[in-house]
């Protein structure tokens, strides 16, 4: 049976061949074309529909290119449109056509063009032809040809169905790598955009890196120090995404965060230099858990710095991630390295956004290596309604 034929294929073009190959079977048909429409490509559906696989009969007289097939879009209008199975005993003077200057170009005769739906929605069409003989196909050659139709777009269905739950969960633990559940969630049910291309955008950058890390790897044993890094790493990066931000990477005991990038809020400032808070909340809990098992405190330093910045996927075509490049991604760089253990440093581009919200302590402006400018850093002491 064709079922069984089509039943556990995991490619669509196996199920065209032989969905083709038994209407030759069990149909007088003398060409089949099976098309599908091309989500990626605009326009109505007529317009988006490709031509997935097409067989002729053999020795019958003629040769065409089965690259040059075409089925005449009065037809595929007609049977999209209506959504319903189409037979013509003589396409070239059947008035549903209109006459087409297609159909008679191509000097089809006999005709039957069924649409393949699935979930309410048409995914392709199922077309043979003749063009040999009129009257050639019968009212109970459409009921084959409908039947198969139904078959073949379940399968077709099943394929894609497939693929697209193989493609999210590609994304999913591609964007899980940098945010958070609930922003993997939003991006790929299409409820959040995300854009991909390289753009100028307005992004806050947190540094945290951890202080006298050298002096640390030589006085833990590698195990330890492995466990104490990615317990550390698991803590930071929870705190980044409960604030919405965005993981950059990992770089040596540092970590690289941004907002308002890929994706951007109104309170993107506000949303790190919360974070950067309950980032360093977080690791005096961590390290007094460190101090009642006997071991080392350890010590982190913060930067934050607001500007435009270059963002999209960088790398090498096999190790594209996305990252951010700018002026302020160089000054966040040098905050976090000026920072002392448990201190957070704002740039002023930062502090703009949350001068109502929380208490300073300014610092003599200096100049970083790098920054063309001097920098007056901030010291943050405390938000202000805690």
């Amino acid at each position: 049976t064709l079922s069984g034929d089509l039943h556990g294929q995991r490619d669509i073009e196996p199920i065209l061949d032989r969905i083709l190959q038994r209407i030759f079977e069990w149909l007088p048909v003398d060409r089949g074309v099976v098309m599908l429409v091309d989500s990626e490509r605009p326009g109505e559906i007529v317009d988006r529909l490709v031509n997935m696989a097409v067989q002729i009969r053999p020795g019958v007289g003629w040769e065409v290119d089965k690259t040059n097939v075409r089925v005449p879009s009065s037809i595929l209008r007609q049977a999209v449109g209506k959504r319903e199975a189409i037979l013509s005993t003589d396409a070239r003077m059947d008035a549903r056509f209109g006459h087409a200057h297609s159909v008679v170009l191509q000097g089809i005769r006999s005709s039957m063009t069924v649409p393949l739906v699935a979930s309410d929605n048409v995914i392709g069409i199922l077309h043979v032809d003749s063009l040999i003989s009129t009257g050639l196909f019968t009212e109970k050659d459409l009921s084959v040809l409908g039947a198969v139709a139904r078959q073949a777009s379940i399968s077709i269905d099943n394929v894609l169905m497939q693929r697209r739950i193989q493609e999210e969960t590609a994304a999913r633990e591609s964007l899980s790598r940098m945010l958070s559940p609930n922003l993997v969630d939003q991006i790929v049910a299409g409820e959040l955009p995300m854009e991909k291309g390289g753009t100028m955008r307005k992004a806050t950058v947190l540094f945290a890196d951890v202080r006298g890390f050298t002096k640390l790897t030589e006085n833990t044993p590698p195990k330890e120090m492995v466990a104490m890094m990615n317990e550390y790493f698991e803590l930071v990066t929870q705190v980044i995404f409960a604030h919405d931000g965005t993981l950059d990477k990992y770089i040596g005991d540092a970590v690289m965060a941004l907002w308002g990038a890929p994706l951007s809020y109104d309170n993107d400032e506000v949303q790190a230099v919360q974070a950067a808070i309950d980032i360093q909340k977080s690791v005096d809990e961590f390290n007094q858990t460190r101090e009642a098992a006997g071991q080392a405190p350890i010590g982190v330093g913060i930067g934050v710095a607001t500007g435009q910045l270059i963002a999209g996927y960088m790398g090498s075509s096999q190790t594209l991630s996305y990252t951010v490049l700018g002026r302020s991604v160089n000054l966040t760089a040098r905050l976090c390295g000026m920072a002392a253990p448990g201190e957070v440093l704002l740039a002023p581009t930062t502090f703009d956004y949350v001068k109502d919200m929380v208490d300073i302590e300014e610092m003599d402006p200096i100049q970083l290596k790098g920054i063309a400018d001097p920098v007056r850093p901030l010291r943050l002491l405390r938000w202000r309604d805690e």
